[in-house]
């Protein structure tokens, strides 16, 4: 059962991460004009379009899972965190660079027109939306996953400890 929290828990923390992405776009603040995943889909040349939605899910859901494999029942909103760092790490030094943007975006795309699907404004713009990303993420992912599954503990808890009497 808590393999299908953590699925779900990773669901929601991506939801909450996607709605980061929609309202800085929504607010003009957004350094690009597609999220870096569907950026790096259309690197690989594959179709952008309804995919990137769904493959931000199956990445939220991936990540849950990982998270309750290394932590277990041992789960915190600081480990939801920590995973959110090392994701956007991730992101920074591997996917922004393949996708021509920089470590971190900071390069920009100056030979690309604006109106252009890889388009990314120069400077910390998108370090920082992404960094805001991650952490909504891994502060959603840690405390659901880990307020899910101690409940689970405490139930499986209770019910050995009436076993026993």
């Amino acid at each position: 059962m808590k393999w299908i929290k953590a699925i779900s828990s990773g669901l929601v923390g991506i939801i909450g991460a996607v709605a980061v992405y929609e309202l800085a776009v929504l607010w003009g603040v957004a350094p690009f004009n597609i999220a870096p995943l569907a950026a790096f889909m259309l690197r690989l040349g594959m179709e952008v379009g309804a995919a990137a939605f769904f493959v931000h899910l199956i990445y939220g859901m991936l990540w849950s899972l990982v998270l309750v494999w290394i932590f277990d029942t041992n789960l915190s909103i600081q480990k939801g965190l920590g995973l959110s760092v090392f994701l956007w790490l991730i992101n920074g030094f591997v996917y922004a660079p393949y996708i021509g943007w920089g470590f971190f975006g900071f390069a920009g795309t100056p030979e690309v027109a604006e109106a252009h699907q890889l388009y990314l404004r120069p400077g910390p713009w998108l370090a920082l939306i992404t960094l805001i990303y991650y952490l909504v993420y891994g502060a959603i992912v840690g405390w659901v996953t880990s307020n899910w599954i101690k409940s689970e503990a405490d139930v499986a808890g209770q019910i050995r400890k009436h076993r026993e009497d």
